[in-house]
């Protein structure tokens, strides 16, 4: 389906092209047959008309190609988060945000070269149809008005009907009609002015034997044809010629039936010349066929007086049989090339569209496959979006974008319901992952910020969940990313769209107290505590389940260490848990050892962990460290320095008295969290007071209790001796305490 300017371009070039390929070879046709009746060469341009209207239904039909074989690629990458405005709350389930919808703005459109080009060509069109339109307005006024003519006239025509074998023609005059012509594709009429009640029998006979020619010749639907060929292609002056030479071998066509009939040429081209001076009006003359057509005068009375005329030799058999192959290659020639040739041309359209149309806001909620996809598809401006995956067609959306391009909002839609897209011809098709490859991602706009970047820039200054679904949780930080990124000016850019691609966990109640704490940090926390991981890609961040341990062939490598990365792996003593400390994966019989002396680490692990070892370490000796472990969603996202808020608090804040009998570790940390809140005096900012706990792997803890009793002992030690009744150890972070099982 056509469906911008874009995609009409090149089907337009293609079919100027192919318009005027066809008419070209109805021309050579015509001077090759030069001899031969005007019937016949009228009958060639006819065939080259006919063909040439044909070729843009040929150009929309299906394309036939062979798909090239496309690599998956990483996700795809998002713009920023909605404009959704907000102020740090406490979130208790359900989350009691309303989203705003976003004004559905587009920019200025400033149309290409190409795209002019095709709106001239539409417009003239228009023009021409439109003028059609008025003109049969105009003849079906004139047929109600037109009166019968005298007796003496109909007695003529009824002879000349019967002499000829025309019958069921009407004849009219009317003071409208300054020339005779013939109009009617079903119901013929010969229409006079009423001067030809003054006309001799002769005369008379002579206009009746033309127009009657006419209409057996069906001259109407030629006219017809012709007047749509010239709308469809009247920027081409190679048209106007060959719409000017038809009529010219219609009218000679005619001629020659006037004379056949008996008539003198002398007599019959000095009617002719007088009906020169004798033209109606431009509306009638655009349906009909005049016996005085414009420009057709002169070449007809010297073809009339030429007195050894060979206008009357018929074709050979073997020049009609040449015709009819013409013919096929005119259709030919409509098919060839545009099988192949605009495939390219109309993927590259639909993927133009699909990465410029902007959606200021995608919202699902428990939202079917195929009811996102027909949402989507309207969005599209009517975008043929095909899903081919039935089973899926029930599967649940959840998804809350802003700001979006059309190809990212449907990749990470299909990819939520572990489907894929892909570009067939003209047609969007949603398929199993295993059907077929991704489509590559679109162009990530010049000058955004990364998301990296935001994360760590992006300060919230308090966050409070009590038993917050993980959705509300993640909603909360999306809303707060916008309301505080003052990394750039541009409201469309501001924040991060966070997208949750898990199906498990996602019901996960979020516990967590945070005050003045990076995004990334807050979603390290949120995501640990929902036992879920996060990706960022540069425009989005994807929260999705922990990779398993990686299992398949294992490789033996030495990789150098270079640049600052050898002062990162100079005090390592096991290189394994230093490696997976930033989230490099050891499955069965991976192992890692650091040659300190020729600063090269020997790794035997998968080929895809040793890749990612590569990078790390790459980044690690550009000095890129920190982004590429935001950018990995890493645990260790933060310098070391950062922590000494948090260590001297563990010792300043003094527990007066403790006591815990089997009480569970999470009630534990809950009343340690409360407690160090209350009893720090150092920080005067009530936000800031006391220390934020996030125990990880909850569930390990679930019937594990503390029996506790102490008085006048550091928060510090109060944590480490529950954490070690049930086999757990703490970590001290910037902004809060983790506990991790110790094995």
């Amino acid at each position: 389906m056509i469906t911008d300017l874009s995609q009409l371009s090149p089907l337009l070039i293609e079919l100027l092209l192919k318009s005027g390929i066809v008419v070209a070879i109805g021309f050579a046709l015509v001077l090759a047959f030069r001899n031969s009746t005007p019937e016949w060469k009228h009958r060639i341009l006819l065939r080259a008309f006919g063909v040439a209207m044909v070729i843009p239904l040929l150009l929309m039909l299906p394309r036939w190609e062979i798909l090239p074989e496309v690599k998956s690629e990483a996700p795809p990458v998002l713009p920023s988060a909605e404009n959704t405005p907000d102020s740090s709350v406490v979130f208790s389930s359900p989350l009691p945000v309303e989203p705003k919808e976003a004004a559905d703005t587009k920019p200025f459109w400033r149309p290409s070269a190409m795209e002019i080009f095709a709106l001239l060509w539409l417009a003239g069109s228009a023009f021409f149809l439109l003028r059609m339109a008025m003109a049969g307005s105009r003849l079906r006024s004139l047929a109600r008005s037109a009166k019968r003519p005298s007796q003496r006239i109909r007695n003529l025509f009824t002879s000349i009907q019967l002499e000829t074998g025309v019958q069921g023609v009407r004849l009219l005059v009317s003071d409208s009609v300054v020339s005779p012509f013939t109009h009617g594709l079903t119901h013929p009429g010969i229409y006079l002015p009423n001067s030809s009640e003054n006309r001799s029998d002769e005369e008379l006979a002579m206009i009746f034997r033309h127009e009657l020619a006419h209409v057996k010749r069906r001259d109407a639907l030629a006219v017809f044809l012709s007047r749509i060929f010239l709308a469809a292609n009247w920027i081409n002056p190679l048209a106007w010629v060959a719409n000017r030479q038809a009529i010219h071998f219609r009218e000679e066509a005619c001629d020659e039936s006037v004379l056949a009939a008996g008539h003198a040429p002398s007599a019959y081209a000095e009617m002719l010349f007088r009906q020169a001076s004798q033209q109606n009006d431009r509306y009638l003359q655009t349906c009909t066929t005049s016996m005085a057509e414009t420009g057709t005068i002169e070449q007809r009375i010297k073809m009339i007086l030429k007195q050894n005329t060979t206008i009357t030799r018929k074709p050979s058999h073997l020049a009609k049989l040449g015709a009819a192959g013409f013919t096929m290659l005119f259709v030919l020639i409509g098919f060839v090339g545009s099988q192949t040739a605009t495939n390219s041309d109309s993927d590259a359209a639909i993927e133009k569209k699909l990465s410029e149309t902007i959606l200021p806001s995608v919202q699902f909620s428990e939202t079917p496959l195929r009811d996102a996809l027909a949402f989507l598809a309207q969005k599209g401006s009517g975008m043929n979006i095909i899903l081919n995956a039935p089973k899926y067609e029930d599967a649940k959306i959840t998804l809350r974008l802003t700001n979006v391009p059309l190809s990212e909002a449907l990749r990470y839609t299909a990819n939520l319901a572990q489907t894929n897209y892909r570009i067939d011809g003209n047609t969007i098709l949603v398929e199993e992952i295993s059907a077929s490859p991704p489509t590559a991602s679109a162009k990530i706009p010049e000058g955004n910020d990364t998301v990296a970047e935001k994360l760590k820039k992006i300060v919230i200054p308090s966050i409070e969940f009590r038993d917050t679904p993980l959705n509300d949780a993640i909603a909360f930080l999306a809303m707060k990313s916008v309301e505080l990124d003052d990394t750039t000016a541009d409201p469309k850019k501001k924040g991060v769209n966070i997208i949750i691609n898990a199906d498990k966990n996602t019901d996960a109640l979020i516990t967590l107290r945070l005050t003045n704490v990076s995004l990334a940090e807050a979603l390290k926390y949120i995501t640990s505590l929902a036992g879920l991981t996060y990706r960022v890609d540069e425009q989005a961040v994807v929260i999705e389940e922990k990779a398993p341990a990686p299992s398949g062939d294992l490789y033996t490598e030495a990789i150098g260490i270079s640049g600052e990365a050898i002062a990162l792996f100079r005090p390592v003593k096991d290189a394994k848990k230093f490696l997976e400390s930033f989230g490099i994966r050891f499955g069965q019989g991976a192992t890692a050892i650091y040659n300190q002396g020729q600063s090269k680490l020997i790794v035997r692990n998968t080929k895809g962990e040793l890749d990612q070892i590569k990078a790390f370490i790459k980044a690690a000796a550009e000095g890129k460290l920190d982004q590429f472990k935001i950018e990995q969603g890493w645990e260790d996202v933060f310098p070391n320095e950062a922590k000494g808020d948090s260590t001297s608090k563990l010792d300043s804040i003094i527990i007066p008295k403790a006591e815990f009998n089997k009480t569970p570790f999470a009630d534990v940390l809950d009343f340690l969290r409360q407690r160090s809140v209350e009893l720090d005096a150092e920080e005067v900012d009530r936000a800031n007071k006391g220390i934020n706990m996030i125990l990880e792997e909850a569930k390990r803890v679930e019937a594990e209790t503390v029996t506790l009793k102490v008085t006048n002992i550091s928060l510090g030690n109060v944590l480490r001796y529950a954490a070690d009744q049930v086999g757990f150890k703490y970590t001290v972070e910037p902004n809060a305490v983790v506990f991790r099982p110790k094995d």
